[in-house]
């Protein structure tokens, strides 16, 4: 996982569509993604979007209110999910990180899916300037090394909009 936490914003970004998140008119934060992954819109603001790329990776984000326990309390919520979903989970502590200038959290990890194989998580919780917390976090097979490339470039080509 140190690993993982260490390339995750080293590459650079490919341009292929932006996702403005929660849309275009009022978006919080953005990213680039390539046209070849599928997009799953959440139904309201404060739902997920999934992106899946074409190995098996899989990147969610969205927004959260920005309150003073909303980043642990959504680090708990995620570590829960994680746990219901995958076997022999393990997450390292929370680190305090910068991203283009705003506080972060980051939270890496690994597990087993329901197919026995070895998955690695990163989890990225980062104060918005406009009182939101953007929630981006992704799962990849180990040894996918495609898939855990491609989810780095979305990661770098993370921005606010504020």
């Amino acid at each position: 996982p140190l690993l993982l936490a260490v390339s995750l914003f080293a590459a650079t970004p490919v341009i292929a569509k932006t996702l403005a998140y929660p849309g275009p008119d009022n978006a919080s934060f953005m990213i680039d993604h390539p046209g070849s992954w599928e997009v799953v819109p959440g139904e309201e603001v404060g739902d997920y979007v999934t992106l899946n790329g074409p190995t098996g990776v899989v990147l969610q984000l969205r927004t959260i209110p920005g309150t003073d326990t909303a980043m642990e309390e959504a680090i708990t919520a995620s570590a829960e999910y994680l746990d219901e979903t995958f076997q022999n989970v393990k997450l390292d502590e929370p680190k305090q990180i910068d991203e283009k200038g705003l506080t972060a959290l980051l939270v890496t990890g690994a597990g087993v899916d329901n197919e026995d194989q070895d998955v690695g998580f990163a989890m990225y919780y980062i104060a918005l300037n406009d009182g939101n917390i953007a929630e981006i976090w992704y799962a990849v097979i180990k040894g996918d090394k495609e898939g855990h490339a491609a989810a780095v470039k979305i990661l770098n080509s993370f921005r606010s909009a504020q």
